[in-house]
């Protein structure tokens, strides 16, 4: 049986505003959902409660069920923190500084880059690591 080698991708763009990375972010999850299951690895609380209200109001002409982990049910895409974890091992968007110890259990892992300092050195650990763990790269400037 050959094992799938998980993909990474990374969306750089040239914001250094962290928060820039939410408006992509909506457009990718336009195009995943309904085929796929994706799971919003966030900072902290704060930052899954911001874009749980974001996500909401991003894309007027678009219906993107969500829903954060703490609140328990189940939906196509979710948001958490910490060491929560979705059932499913789809789709995994970081936006946190570390990698949930969980990311090789997905298919796929995104990231957004902006040029902010610390997502900069973060967002450059992460491919690093990915690279060293075999995860196939790819790079998509917008």
């Amino acid at each position: 049986m050959t094992e799938i080698c998980p993909q990474a991708d990374f969306y750089i763009l040239q914001s250094s505003d962290h928060t820039s990375r939410y408006r992509p972010l909506c457009r990718l999850l336009v195009k995943a959902w309904p085929q796929h299951q994706v799971y919003i690895h966030c900072q902290d609380a704060d930052q899954a409660g911001y874009l749980d209200d974001f996500i909401w109001h991003c894309l007027p002409d678009s219906f993107l069920p969500h829903n954060r982990l703490s609140h328990g049910t189940a939906t196509a895409i979710e948001l958490g923190s910490g060491l929560q974890m979705p059932k499913h091992r789809d789709v995994l968007v970081n936006l946190a500084i570390q990698t949930p110890h969980y990311y090789q259990e997905f298919n796929r892992i995104i990231e957004f880059v902006t040029q902010d300092d610390q997502i900069l050195r973060a967002t450059r650990t992460h491919y690093k690591l990915y690279r060293q763990q075999g995860l196939k790269l790819q790079r998509h400037v917008l």
